[in-house]
C-alpha cells in the first residue's frame, strides 16, 4: 500500500476541509455525510460514485448518503439479494475490493444486477464502526475496470475513519429523535383519553402506551 506522503496537495487540502466541515457541522451530521460522499469522490483516485450504507441487524439496508444514482442503485441491489461488498465489508469490518463486476464470482446476484442496470465496473468497500442497531460501509464505485489501486486504499481508509464517528453520531440522533417522537405521541394520546373518558393521569397514562 502507497506510504501516506504520497497524498497529493489537493487531496490534503480536500482532507482539511473535510475535518472543518465536521468541525461545524455539530448540529446536522446528517448534512454532513452527504458532504463526505461529494467530497470522495473529489479525493479517492478512479472514484466516480460514492456512498454510504447502514445495515440493520434484522437485515434491512438503507442508503444513508450517496453522491449520485449509481451509489444509490447499488445499495437497492446489496438489499434486494442481501449479498455484495458493502454487506461483506461492513459485516467484516474491513476493506473489500472488485476489480471487474462481470468477472467477480463472490456476489454473482449482484454483481450481474450492477452490471445490467449500472455503468459500475469497479467497487472499494469499506466497513464502517457499528453499534446495536447495525454495521455501515463507505463504497467507491467506477466505471471502469481495476480502477482502484494502493493509493485509492489508503485515502480510502482515511475517508472511512472521518466517516465512522459521524454515521454514529448520526444514529444517535436519530434515536434521540425517535424517543422523543414516542415521548411526545404517548403525552398526546394521554390527554386525549383523559379528556375523552375523564380518567386520571395514571390510567391515561397506562392507556396510551397500550399496544395497538
Amino acid at each position: 500500500m502507497s506510504d501516506i506522503s504520497e497524498v497529493s496537495e489537493h487531496s490534503q487540502t480536500e482532507f482539511v476541509r473535510v475535518a472543518e466541515l465536521l468541525a461545524r457541522a455539530q448540529g446536522d451530521m446528517a448534512a454532513a455525510l452527504g458532504e463526505l460522499t461529494d467530497t470522495a469522490v473529489k479525493v479517492v483516485p478512479g472514484a466516480q460514485h460514492a456512498g454510504i450504507t447502514i445495515a440493520g441487524r434484522s437485515g434491512d439496508v438503507e442508503t444513508a448518503a450517496a453522491s449520485g444514482a449509481c451509489a444509490v442503485v447499488l445499495s437497492e441491489v446489496e438489499r434486494s439479494y442481501g449479498e455484495g461488498p458493502g454487506l461483506a465489508a461492513a459485516s467484516e469490518r474491513r476493506r473489500v475490493t472488485i476489480d471487474d463486476v462481470t468477472t467477480d464470482e463472490r456476489w454473482p446476484r449482484c454483481c450481474g444486477a450492477l452490471a445490467e442496470q449500472t455503468p459500475i465496473r469497479s467497487v472499494m468497500s469499506f466497513g464502517l464502526s457499528g453499534d446495536a442497531n447495525g454495521v455501515g460501509a463507505l463504497t467507491f464505485c467506477a466505471e471502469s475496470v481495476g480502477a482502484f489501486g494502493d493509493k485509492s486504499a489508503v485515502l480510502g481508509f482515511l475517508l472511512a475513519t472521518y466517516t465512522s464517528p459521524v454515521l454514529d453520531a448520526v444514529r444517535r440522533d436519530q434515536q434521540f429523535r425517535g424517543a422523543l417522537a414516542s415521548r411526545d405521541i404517548v403525552g398526546q394520546a394521554k390527554g386525549m383519553l383523559m379528556e375523552r373518558f375523564g380518567i386520571g393521569a395514571t390510567a391515561a397514562f397506562r392507556g396510551a402506551q397500550a399496544p395497538l
